[in-house]
């Protein structure tokens, strides 16, 4: 025996109960045509946001793309290639590291990743 499932009597979000033609309803929702408006709204700004955030960290990434960071990797290679000693590489990774901690726009890259949203499990 097949299912046959309940049509709803009003809004969901708002309480409006419908019209005998089913004019206010909007189809296969429970909202009425205004709630429809702002549930649309409210869903197209967060996407929209989401979809700037994404474009920002991706024009972030372009200076730090292989094909952009070629040079800088080449100049590394002939200083480490000059090291011999244990003690000149830690000199040398010393100064790196400090080089990156005090990079801004590279830590401005880092710390806009969405890892903790991805975890996050409250909505």
């Amino acid at each position: 025996m097949a299912y046959k499932k309940e049509l709803s009597k009003c809004c969901s979000k708002c309480g409006v109960e419908w019209l005998a033609d089913l004019s206010n309803k909007t189809p296969k929702r429970a909202l009425c045509l205004e709630c429809k408006v702002e549930v649309n709204k409210e869903y197209s700004i967060k996407n929209n946001l989401g979809r700037k955030r994404l474009y920002n960290r991706m024009e972030k990434k372009s200076s730090y793309t292989f094909k952009n960071r070629n040079p800088f990797w080449q100049t590394l290679r002939i200083k480490l290639r000059m090291m011999k000693n244990r003690e000149e590489w830690l000199a040398f990774i010393k100064q790196r590291m400090d080089e990156i901690l005090e990079d801004k726009v590279l830590m401005d890259y880092i710390n806009d990743t969405d890892v903790l949203d991805k975890f996050n499990t409250e909505k």
